[in-house]
C-alpha cells in the first residue's frame, strides 16, 4: 500500500513539473512546438531570433558607455527586458497566424489582449501581455501584412510596467 502510495504521489509531482515547465515558456517556444505538429508547417517558412538574457545585460553595458541623444530613453526600456524573441513568416503567413491566434484562445487565462489595430495597407497589429503578481511579465506583440504575407511576431518577457507599455503602444 505504502508503495502504491509513493508510486501515484512521484507520478502527481513529475505531471505537475512538466506543466509547470510547460507554463514558464515563453510565447514563441511554445508557438514554435506548436508548430511542429501543424499540418502545412513547414521550418523553412519562417525563422527565430533568440536574443538571450545574458546578450541583453551586453547590451546594456554597450549603452552605458556610449553617450547617445536618447540614452536616458533606451537604458530605461532597455532594463525592463529579460530575453527577447523575434519569430517572423514570409510564407504562408496566414497559417502561421491562425495557429498563433489558436494557442492565444487556448491560454487566455495567462494572456490578454492589449491593442489591436487594423490600417490602411492591410497591416494588422495586436499585442498581448501576460501578467503575474499584477506584473507584467510577458509581452506579445503580433504584426501581419498580408500583401506582403509576413508575420512578424516580438516576444518581451522581463518586468514591465504599464507606463512601459504605453510607451511601446505609442510606437
Amino acid at each position: 500500500m505504502t508503495r502504491r502510495l509513493l508510486i501515484v504521489t512521484l507520478a502527481l509531482v513529475l505531471t505537475l513539473a512538466a506543466q509547470a515547465k510547460k507554463e514558464t515558456q515563453d510565447f514563441v517556444t511554445q508557438f514554435i512546438t506548436e508548430l511542429q505538429t501543424t499540418e502545412g508547417a513547414n521550418e523553412n517558412d519562417y525563422t527565430c531570433i533568440t536574443v538571450s538574457p545574458q546578450m541583453m545585460e551586453r547590451v546594456l553595458q554597450m549603452v552605458k558607455e556610449k553617450t547617445l541623444e536618447d540614452e536616458d530613453q533606451i537604458r530605461g526600456a532597455l532594463t525592463h527586458v529579460r530575453s527577447l524573441r523575434v519569430f517572423t513568416a514570409r510564407e504562408n503567413s496566414e497559417l502561421y497566424t491562425a495557429e498563433c491566434k489558436r494557442l492565444l484562445e487556448r491560454q487566455t487565462r495567462h494572456f490578454k489582449q492589449v491593442k489591436t489595430e487594423a490600417t490602411e495597407q492591410n497591416e494588422n497589429t495586436n499585442l498581448w501581455v501576460r501578467e503575474y503578481n499584477k506584473q507584467i511579465v510577458e509581452l506579445v506583440l503580433i504584426n501581419r501584412v498580408t500583401g506582403d504575407d509576413l508575420l512578424q511576431i516580438v516576444n518581451l518577457t522581463g518586468n514591465f510596467d504599464s507606463e512601459f507599455v504605453d510607451e511601446l503602444l505609442k510606437m
